[in-house]
């Protein structure tokens, strides 16, 4: 599942040993426990919340990136920190936000877009003792 997503815990993964992970493509934990049942109903589990990546594009370094450009490129002193000086805080921040999402739809209509993520928040889920086939087994011998 290609992800870039604006909510970076968006997802859930499940493990049947707690290194290797699924493909994350729950949206709750509890569905993910539920997905992981069908494979091991009787040992522990593992679940996490899977943190995609997040473009992060900084409206700061692109114009103080545009700054270092005029007075490198052309020998511009004049251009005393253009556009970083009249650019507001807020105004950077849409920036960011314009390039963030240009990134985003460029990545997709590629096929650039990662598909890998980071396991975080893991915990192990036992299965209750009067749940698991070897509790049923020993009770219908008794």
């Amino acid at each position: 599942m290609p992800i870039i997503t604006d909510d970076p815990l968006a997802h859930y993964a499940f493990s049947l040993n707690g290194e290797d992970w699924g493909d994350g493509q729950y949206d709750s934990r509890e569905a993910a426990i539920e997905a992981a049942r069908e494979d091991e109903p009787d040992g522990p589990i593992w679940t996490a919340r899977c943190r995609a990546p997040v473009v992060d594009l900084s409206g700061l370094d692109v114009v103080e990136h545009l700054y270092n450009w005029c007075e490198d490129d052309f020998g511009l002193e004049e251009a005393e920190e253009w556009p970083a000086q009249f650019a507001t805080g807020a105004q950077r921040d849409e920036l960011a936000a314009m390039l963030a999402d240009a990134f985003k739809a460029w990545a997709e209509k590629h096929g650039y877009t990662p598909e890998w993520w980071i396991a975080e928040d893991v915990q192990r889920h036992d299965v209750p003792e009067r749940l698991t086939l070897g509790a049923a087994r020993e009770m219908a011998t008794k």
